[in-house]
C-alpha cells in the first residue's frame, strides 16, 4: 500500500484484557483489539477494568477518526506516525501511548533470512 502512496498506519496493543480466559502469563494475543475496537467486550464480560474502558474507549475513538478522515488518532490527539521505511507505529499500552519504531524488528529479520529458502523449495 505505501509503494502505491498510500498512508499507512500501525499500532502494536500491548493492553491485556482482563476478562480474558488466558493464564496471567500470556501477554495480549492476536484478535483482543476486536473486544476493544468493536465494543464487544461490553458483551462478553460484566467485570472489566478502568484500564478495559481506557482501551475501549481510545480504540473506538481510534477507527472512527482513521474511518472518517484516513488518519487515526488517540483520544489525548497524540501524533501518529506514518508506518515508514523505519517501521513507525504507535504503542497502544496500559501506561500510555507512545510513537515507536522497528516493530518485531528482530522476528522480521529472522524471517527475511528464512524466506527466500523456503520460497525456493
Amino acid at each position: 500500500l505505501q509503494r502505491l502512496n498510500n498512508s499507512v498506519y500501525m499500532y502494536k496493543l500491548t493492553v491485556r484484557p482482563s476478562f480474558g480466559d488466558w493464564p496471567k502469563w500470556v501477554r495480549t494475543t492476536h484478535g483482543d483489539d476486536i473486544f476493544f475496537s468493536l465494543g464487544s467486550m461490553y458483551k462478553v464480560a460484566d467485570n472489566f477494568t478502568a484500564d478495559d474502558v481506557k482501551a475501549a474507549d481510545n480504540m473506538i475513538h481510534i477507527i472512527s477518526t482513521f474511518s472518517k478522515t484516513g488518519i487515526p488518532e488517540t483520544l489525548d490527539q497524540l501524533p501518529w506516525p506514518k508506518f515508514q521505511d523505519k517501521g513507525q507505529f504507535m504503542d497502544l499500552s496500559v501506561e500510555g501511548y507512545k510513537p515507536e519504531k522497528g516493530i518485531l524488528r528482530s522476528e522480521c529479520d529472522f524471517w527475511k533470512k528464512v524466506l527466500p529458502f523456503v520460497d525456493g523449495v
